[in-house]
């Protein structure tokens, strides 16, 4: 299913206890204000799978004092499946810019995916 949304571009990026999806900008890692999925009526389905994702980087992907992890298996789950998430809202949004902020030993990276 095919959706029409307001925003001309649309982040994917993991932040405690946020929706995980943000207003887009310029092609940078910063993040503007975050969407609430009823603001893009996605579907009971899709908003669960995000909120499992948020949960992860939430829960497994820091230590008590939110260090994030340098394990490379965590990693790699967080970031193929927050890629794979960002797919799914580009799909949804073809004419929205859809890009994807990912997390790694290195700091944040932004992937265009859509």
């Amino acid at each position: 299913m095919r959706g029409t949304t307001k925003f001309k571009a649309i982040k994917i990026c993991a932040d405690f206890s946020s929706s995980g999806i943000w207003r887009g900008g310029k092609k940078d890692v910063s993040l503007g204000c975050m969407i609430d999925y009823d603001e893009l009526n996605l579907s009971k389905e899709l908003q669960d799978e995000f909120h499992d994702w948020i949960m992860f980087y939430d829960e497994k992907c820091h230590d008590f004092n939110f260090k994030f992890t340098d394990d490379p298996v965590k990693i790699k789950k967080l970031n193929e499946w927050g890629m794979e998430l960002a797919y799914k809202i580009a799909k949804l949004f073809p004419e929205t810019l859809v890009s994807y902020v990912g997390e790694d030993e290195h700091g944040l990276y932004e992937e265009v995916v859509g």
